[in-house]
């Protein structure tokens, strides 16, 4: 069996099937969905029709998650046999059957994939028999925690960004709607941006930098509506939704200087060193998150801004440390997630800056 279809057939269909289930909520009320499903699936013929058009876009998410994965279990060359890689991807799947994936765990969780990471890790065991863990080399098990940790990522990241699942969208779905594969086109884009924007993805830094770049998009890219009735779930938005780039005024504080007015690319792109004030409520803390989400995700104009996307964000709230002294530059990362920190090289902001 080569790579790609074992992919396919282990880890993959293992992580497309935990999106599933947390997309369904078939962990809940298992008679609610299968009422939304027969209400949908009715008619003899067309029902084998439309269970084969179901199938058919789940192996799509799944191949597409495969491909994905493909660049990591590559990443380590000879160092891991590809024999030795099938193990690995079908111990993964099986970790994540064994969790028992559901919506309510990854709100137990509070969304937190680093937190997911580790229960899979826990459950990766097949019953009544030796853990294949046991006889894995560094090389393999360092391998086999990158996978478990993209698979946690792309179940919190994909499920977490498609629709209620009701009756409606489980009809589109059927009705050749793509919409949940763009998202997870999406998703699995950010992803591949990041590894081509990063050089030695093998590398141990590189590694945390991409889970970093991750998080300061997981933490960031959000837009709360505030003083509307409707659901928490809804209230939130990526900022690109519903974020406007904002033109602002441009002064350099000499004398014979001039204001120009300029979009926020323009003024970025002037140097390394820029003060932005203005009056209450009128987006500077909005507009911070949205640079540093836009830097994380290399989604800066190439030609303008080539440096910002190479650049790795640290957000820090000033007003935070009103009182109290500033962090050092090793917190910073501590300053997004405690977890993510936790995992940090030793000096990895220091060698950065």
């Amino acid at each position: 069996m080569d790579l790609i279809t074992s992919l396919t057939l282990g880890v993959a269909t293992g992580i497309a099937k935990g999106i599933w289930k947390v997309w369904s909520g078939d962990d809940k009320d298992s008679n609610a969905i299968g009422q939304i499903v027969i209400g949908v699936l009715s008619g003899g013929s067309k029902d084998i029709l439309n269970e084969r058009i179901s199938t058919r876009k789940f192996q799509e998410i799944s191949d597409k998650i495969a491909i994905s994965l493909l660049p990591i279990f590559k990443s380590v060359g000879n160092e891991v046999t590809e024999e030795r890689k099938v193990v690995i991807s079908e111990l993964a799947n099986q970790a994540i059957a064994n969790s028992s994936i559901s919506a309510e765990l990854l709100l137990s969780k509070n969304l937190v994939p680093k937190e997911i990471e580790a229960l899979f890790i826990q459950n990766a065991y097949y019953p009544n028999q030796e853990n294949p863990r046991t006889n894995f080399t560094e090389q393999e098990e360092r391998l086999f925690k990158r996978v478990i940790s993209s698979s946690a990522e792309y179940i919190v990241d994909i499920a977490t960004e498609l629709p209620s699942f009701n009756e409606k969208t489980f009809a589109k779905l059927l009705d050749n709607d793509d919409s949940i594969i763009h998202t997870v086109d999406k998703i699995l884009e950010e992803v591949k941006k990041m590894r081509v924007g990063m050089e030695d993805s093998n590398s141990i830094n590189q590694e945390f930098e991409e889970d970093y770049r991750k998080e300061v998009i997981r933490k960031l890219d959000e837009l709360q509506l505030f003083g509307v009735d409707i659901s928490d779930a809804s209230k939130k938005y990526r900022l690109e939704t519903a974020y406007v780039r904002l033109s602002v005024e441009y002064n350099k504080h000499s004398k014979d200087s001039e204001s120009e007015i300029m979009t926020i690319d323009e003024l970025i792109g002037k140097g390394n060193c820029i003060l932005l004030r203005g009056n209450a409520g009128s987006g500077k803390t909005t507009l911070m998150k949205w640079i540093a989400v836009q830097t994380a995700g290399f989604r800066l104009d190439k030609e303008l801004l080539s440096a910002w996307n190479e650049s790795v964000p640290f957000y820090i709230k000033l007003r935070e440390f009103a009182d109290k002294t500033l962090p050092t530059p090793n917190e910073f990362p501590k300053l997004l997630s405690n977890i993510i920190a936790e995992d940090m090289p030793k000096r990895w902001v220091t060698q950065l800056l």
